[in-house]
């Protein structure tokens, strides 16, 4: 599988800003073509035009703006970020077929089967899976993932240690925490270093905060002194599942779940994919 965060999104795209030709204008393919729009656009100092104005023709990118950004005639590139069975790209050119302009299509990433679709591309993937930073908890392979909960889908906790003086602190945060991600689709696992005895409170946070999930895993411990090594403990748990991927807030556990599974795991703190 193909990982790419938001900073290799826009490294890459601003690689291939400098392999295409000139525009009048750019317009992204909702939703997630807008982002690759933005940043052709932002990159070129050209027009983004809105989906909305391109359909109904209303000529913005003839207009001038700010940061001399002149609004002239000429093709306008259609953009989406992947390219794949070719659906979406069939439905916009229907869309638009009605207009009188230049159209360009491209997508930052094409899958080999249709290819054939698009003008430009930045990457031909041919059949390899890929996700990508933004849609990663939205998109159905959510239900085949193992992911950490603290410092993912929740904020972290960042003490060195959870009782005595900070008990009541740890409490709260496990009531409390501020929620980070709500997945479209159940997580496959949420495979935790909490302790066990922590369930009750972990699983009623869950549920005030519309996270999904089909199994939750917690560190089979009573006391914070008798948990060792929780990456290597993660580890195991994956190695054992039929999950495709693990994606853990340590990079410490990170590297560890990867040497003891052998399987892709993703540090998100760092943004880093291990293959």
């Amino acid at each position: 599988m193909i990982y790419k965060s938001y900073a290799d999104i826009a490294k890459e795209v601003a690689d291939w800003s400098s392999q295409l030709p000139s525009f009048a204008g750019i317009c992204g393919i909702p939703r997630a073509g807008t982002l690759i729009a933005y940043l052709l656009s932002a990159h070129r100092n050209c027009h983004l035009i809105e989906w909305k104005d391109l359909v109904s023709g209303n000529e913005t990118w003839k207009n001038n703006l700010r940061r001399n950004c002149a609004g002239v005639d000429g093709p306008i590139l259609v953009v989406d970020d992947t390219i794949a069975a070719g659906t979406q790209i069939q439905k916009s050119r229907e869309e638009l077929k009605h207009l009188p302009y230049e159209i360009k299509y491209g997508a930052y990433f094409a899958m080999s089967k249709s290819i054939n679709q698009v003008d430009y591309f930045y990457r031909n993937v041919e059949n390899e899976d890929h996700l990508f930073e933004y849609n990663v908890f939205h998109h159905w392979g959510t239900q085949v993932i193992c992911s950490d909960l603290d410092g993912v889908l929740c904020e972290d906790w960042n003490y060195l240690y959870e009782t005595g003086d900070l008990e009541e602190t740890y409490k709260n945060h496990l009531e409390n925490a501020r929620c980070l991600i709500r997945p479209t689709f159940p997580i496959g696992a949420i495979v935790t270093g909490r302790l066990e005895k922590h369930r009750e409170a972990t699983e009623r946070w869950l549920k005030k905060n519309n996270v999904l999930y089909r199994q939750l895993v917690m560190y089979p411990a009573d006391s914070p002194e008798k948990r060792n090594n929780t990456g290597y403990w993660k580890g195991h748990n994956y190695a054992a599942s039929r999950a495709c991927l693990f994606i853990e807030s340590c990079p410490k556990q990170s590297y560890a779940i990867r040497q003891v599974s052998g399987r892709p795991v993703l540090d998100w703190s760092q943004q880093k994919y291990w293959r």
